[in-house]
Order: C-alpha cells, then structure tokens, then sequence
C-alpha cells in the first residue's frame, strides 16, 4: 500500500489562505534506448562452391541503435558508392560502408516510417548479385505502469486526485504530438463513482452511497500505439461525514529554478480547521528528491536535466482526519509545462510539450478557508476526461 512517512508539524491559525495558480500538466517518464543487431544475407547453391545470397533480406534497427549487415563467408560488398547514393531514401539512418559490411544507425524514430529498400551488391569473384535488404526500425520497449493501493481512506462523494507521478510511469517514446496517454480501461465495481484521466492527475470520484474498495484499471499508450500491461489501482472509500472538510489540500503547479534547491511552503496549499496539530508526510517526487520538515513545508532538490517533476504530499491531524494534494514543479524558462523530460533525453528527442488547461479562477474569501476549499472543489471538475 502507498503509505508515507509522517512528519509531525503545527499549522499556525490564519495560514494557508493564499491563493496559488494551478495549471494541468501530462508528466510521464521518458528513457531511451540503444541496441545493436544483425542482418546476414541467407544462403543458396554458387557454382563457384561459396553459399550465395538470396536477392532480399530484412536489416531491423533497434531503437536509436544500430545494426550490422555482414555478407556470408567468401562475398563482399561490390560498391559502396551505390550504398551511400541511397541515404537519401532513410532519413534519420546514417550508413557506413567498406567491403567488409555495411553498418546503419538510427537517430531518429518514427512510427510512420515504414519498410524502406537498401539494394546491395555483393560480389564473390566474377559472380555478382544484387540483393534488396528491407529496412525497418524497430519501436522502443513498451510503456509501463505500476500497480499502486493508494493506503489512506476515502470518503464517500468525495475526490481523489492522484499524480501521474505515483503510477511509476515509464515510456521511452510519450509525446502529445503523436497522442501519447494514460487512459482509464474500466472501474470495478461500475457504482464506485466515476474514473478519469486529468492532464496532471487520476482522477476518482466517489459515488456518495458507496463504500468499499474500489479498483481503477489505467494504462499508458506511446507514440508508436503500444500499449502497457493494464495495471490496477486499488483505493479504500469509507462512510463520509456529511460536512465540509476540516482539512484539506490544493493539487498545485510551481515554478522552481533550474538547478537550485526549492522550499514549499505546504501551509499555502493546506487548511486546517481542526483545532489540533498536523503530522505531514512527503511522497517521492519522480525524478529529484523531496523532504518534509517539522514546520509544514516540503524541501525538493530537482534532478539534473529535469524540467519538470512531481510529489505528492498528505495532511493528518491528531484526531485523525486526513486530506492529500501533490506539487507539480515546473522549471524557470519553461514557457509551457512539459510531458516530462527525463534526466536522459537528448536533442533527437522531440520537444515534449503541452498546453495548460484552463486556469482555475480564484474565489472571494466569505469564511475562513472558502477560498482554498472553493479551489479545490473546482480544480476537480478541469480538464478531466473518461
């Protein structure tokens, strides 16, 4: 179960009535890939007693790799002039010829590139023959998600916003030009309430006359339409109370510096109408490190080459009410929030970006915390889609 570990810290009375923007982000890993392979010509009867090759072969490029085409014993390649003159027919494959082999690179992916030709002479002696080698670029491993039983109660009607982060997303090829997603696949039992996918969160809300455990199925689709293995998110909703939350948490959107060290203050982004003190724990952020400290406030050091991460964080008071909300960091610079660039993308990687949704508009305070409460009722209901 995803259980965090609980700092002990007061939140002073008055605090956490400011206001913080909120846009919605896709974050989901990346990771590239290399790999190496091999085309060999097959074999057939020579009258000079050496095994010819057959006239078509398939050379297949791992993703941003590269493969070896060897001829069979005794041939070699007849001109490497007529090898290179064909380039221009692989873009994004670069070719290196001698008469030993021939070696492709690949630089590039993509989904629509489809079986291209690279004629080949291969000579042994005074025999001669062309062969036609089908080129095709191999995908990128398959995406992947975790399985995750998110370990702290839910009431009843009420919503849960779980970061993309916590799904332990990988995928090497996400971008949202090619329509990379998360999706839901079903939600067992049907009358546990509604399941959506939000451009920064899972999103769960519950039916007001259930209770019970509930189980999410979510799955992640990549650039060249692979799909991972459905995963299972399992989540415990218990009897509501009837009343407005004493306690209670924002899902926000940061800046942060590129390199520097980040101190949230968690009180922002919290309230509490409790009368008691509150214990805070942190989640792991998805690519740097987050710590809470005793005085509400959550300290992150981003990861090298990260343009943006994401955590999670829950409140619990003493008497046991309990509320969760997560911080999207976004680094100085970045126009629009990113899909995620990871620590190892590269400059062949395409640019991963996404428009924010539509700002959630700020509420006049009429009580105590109806701003912050308002806000996040509302941030529920923005850029969700079943």
């Amino acid at each position: 179960m995803l259980q965090l570990p609980l700092t002990r810290a007061v939140l002073t009375p008055g605090r956490g009535r400011r206001r913080a923007p909120v846009f919605l982000v896709i974050l989901l890993g990346l990771g590239l890939v290399a790999g190496s392979g091999r085309a060999t010509a097959q074999a057939a009867d020579d009258p000079a007693g050496e095994a010819a090759p057959s006239t078509s072969a398939t050379i297949a490029i791992p993703y941003l790799g590269a493969s070896d085409l060897t001829p069979a014993a005794g041939w070699t390649i007849a001109d490497c002039g007529i090898v290179n003159g064909q380039a221009p027919n692989l873009p994004g494959v670069s070719l290196a010829c001698d008469s030993a082999g021939i070696g492709v690179t690949a630089s590039v992916f993509d989904a629509e590139w489809g079986m291209r030709t690279l004629t080949v002479g291969l000579q042994n002696g005074a025999v001669r023959v062309e062969v036609d080698y089908r080129v095709v670029l191999e995908p990128p491993p398959a995406p992947s998600l975790t399985d995750l039983d998110y370990g702290y109660p839910v009431a009843q009607g009420a919503v849960l916003l779980l970061p993309l982060g916590a799904l332990g997303v990988t995928c090497t090829l996400c971008t949202t030009a090619s329509g990379a997603e998360v999706e839901v696949l079903g939600l067992s039992p049907q009358n546990a309430g509604l399941a959506a996918v939000s451009g920064t969160h899972l999103v769960l809300r519950t039916a007001p006359d259930f209770t019970g455990t509930a189980t999410v199925q979510v799955g992640l689709v990549d650039d060249a339409g692979q799909s991972s293995e459905p995963v299972e998110v399992t989540v415990h909703i218990a009897p509501g109370s009837g009343t407005t939350a004493a306690l209670g948490a924002l899902h926000v959107v940061m800046d942060r510096g590129p390199d520097a060290t980040t101190v949230i203050d968690l009180a922002a982004i919290s309230w509490n109408d409790t009368g008691s003190d509150l214990l805070v724990a942190c989640g792991e952020a998805t690519f740097g490190t987050v710590q809470c400290t005793d005085d509400l406030a959550a300290v992150y050091t981003p990861s090298p080459g990260a343009s943006v991460d994401q955590f999670s964080f829950q409140v619990v008071s003493v008497d046991g009410q309990q509320a969760s909300g997560s911080v999207t960091l976004v680094a100085d610079g970045v126009t629009e929030p990113p899909l995620g660039i990871s620590p190892v993308a590269t400059a062949a990687t395409e640019p991963l970006l996404v428009t924010p949704r539509v700002p959630v508009p700020g509420a006049a305070e009429t009580g105590a915390n109806a701003g912050l409460s308002y806000l996040s009722a509302l941030l529920a209901t923005i850029g969700t889609r079943s």
